[in-house]
């Protein structure tokens, strides 16, 4: 790890936890302000589907304090279309308030709640102005946008861990979802493609 990474760590106020993330969170009750999931890639590698399933979100939200935040990021080196509509169908089934970023270069960031976020929906004059130009420039969509985008597909569960065997159902005529392998460039092009001014979300929804 960068040295930069090690000091923060040591920090008087962090608490470095090394566990499986999944069975940590169902073996203690603490609620959070916002859980953060940044996987290592690939993330089709065996065992990575419990931290992508939509029982896995479920999980998530029961320990996240009322407007806790997830932030889930999604590289773009998933390796189909598919993967990603299921994946955030996944989180849409789960949160009311869902709404994709693109904060750094190679994938989208979505960011999910049991309530609006105030950057978007809270009250303008209590909002730093500064905050708000810098949240535009990274903002993509909101919920409606979100919905089509993953409409007919269906998300990832515990029963239906799509990541698992994924060469098996990349060797297949096409996989048992009926959507074919896109490749990883078309997830992001077609996110991009539903993105609409951060103003225009606020104002209509």
């Amino acid at each position: 790890h960068p040295p930069e990474v090690m000091t923060a760590l040591r920090a008087t106020n962090m608490h470095p936890v090394v566990n499986d993330a999944r069975n940590y969170l169902l073996l203690e009750d603490r609620k959070y302000d916002l859980i953060s999931i940044d996987p290592a890639p690939p993330i089709t590698q065996p065992g990575m589907v419990n931290l992508h399933t939509r029982e896995f979100y479920q999980l998530v939200r029961s320990r996240l304090k009322p407007g806790g935040v997830l932030c889930q990021r999604f590289s773009t080196n998933v390796d189909s279309e598919l993967f990603y509509k299921a994946l955030l169908r996944s989180i849409s089934d789960v949160f009311e308030d869902v709404t994709v970023w693109n904060f750094l270069a190679g994938g989208m960031d979505v960011i999910a709640s049991d309530a609006p976020l105030q950057v978007l929906h809270g009250q303008p004059e209590l909002i730093d102005p500064d905050l708000l130009v810098m949240a535009e420039k990274f903002f993509v969509c909101g919920g409606r946008e979100v919905a089509k985008y993953v409409e007919g597909v269906a998300p990832v569960t515990d029963d239906r861990p799509l990541l698992e065997y994924h060469l098996l159902r990349r060797l297949a005529a096409k996989c048992g979802y009926g959507s074919p392998w896109l490749g990883a460039g078309r997830n992001q092009e077609e996110l991009m493609s539903l993105k609409r001014p951060m103003e225009d979300y606020i104002r209509k929804e």
